[in-house]
């Protein structure tokens, strides 16, 4: 078995956006941004990895790529837009209102992709 390409998140989101099932906007919307999340943020733990960082525990983890972004890797960009990206998944994730919801999963989508290739 290999290893999950998280790309296919990034993959998934676009699918949704484009082709969101009748009747449930909101849920697939609320899942582009989830998934695009998820895309880039593992983007970025994988890019980290590949600096020679060891794996991080599981509590923490979002927190301290993003801060690792700017703090050890000096990649001000990625880890910004990384936290805008999380702030806008958890909102999707937890809050009943989420008011620009289309705009958010467009905006999500291009961030992502922002973010993984300013990691490539």
């Amino acid at each position: 078995m290999s290893a999950f390409n998280w790309i296919e998140y990034l993959q998934l989101a676009r699918h949704l956006e484009k082709n969101q099932p009748s009747g449930l906007s909101a849920a697939a919307l609320r899942s582009v941004v989830s998934r695009a999340y998820y895309s880039a943020f593992h983007h970025a733990e994988k890019w980290i990895y590949g600096q020679g960082h060891p794996p991080y525990p599981r509590h923490g983890k979002h927190a301290a790529v993003i801060r690792d972004l700017k703090n050890k890797y000096y990649k001000n960009d990625a880890s910004d837009q990384l936290k805008s990206l999380r702030i806008l998944r958890e909102q999707c994730d937890y809050d009943d209102n989420v008011f620009s919801l289309q705009k958010d999963a467009i905006s999500s989508i291009h961030t992502s992709e922002f973010i993984i290739n300013l990691l490539q």
